[in-house]
């Protein structure tokens, strides 16, 4: 792995951390986990079930009840980008590739 992806790694570990330090502290909170892929990737529907799984599961193994929690995945159908009809920069096409977290109850 190389050290961008380490960072990135990290990064993303600290944020699930917070968010589950806020779930913890609103314990009626209730997110939506939108997991999105780019469409220039293979396997689109898998990796965007991936994605909003592993969030998912580090969620629940840190103590937050799955009920509390929802995943959708939308693959490529909302992109920040549309990298088919325009040239797209490496940060552009990561950007498209992401999950956020949506409050759906507090």
């Amino acid at each position: 792995m190389n050290l961008t992806a380490q960072k990135k790694n990290i990064a993303l570990k600290n944020r699930l951390e917070k968010l589950v330090k806020t779930m913890k502290k609103y314990p009626t909170m209730k997110i939506e986990i939108r997991s999105h892929c780019d469409f220039n990737e293979k396997n689109i529907e898998k990796l965007s079930k991936k994605r909003g799984q592993t969030i998912y599961n580090y969620l629940v193994k840190n103590g937050i009840n799955k009920n509390r929690l929802n995943i959708k995945n939308y693959s490529d159908t909302i992109l920040m980008f549309d990298c088919k009809t325009i040239n797209c920069t490496e940060e552009q096409h990561q950007q498209n590739r992401r999950c956020e977290i949506i409050i759906t109850e507090l």
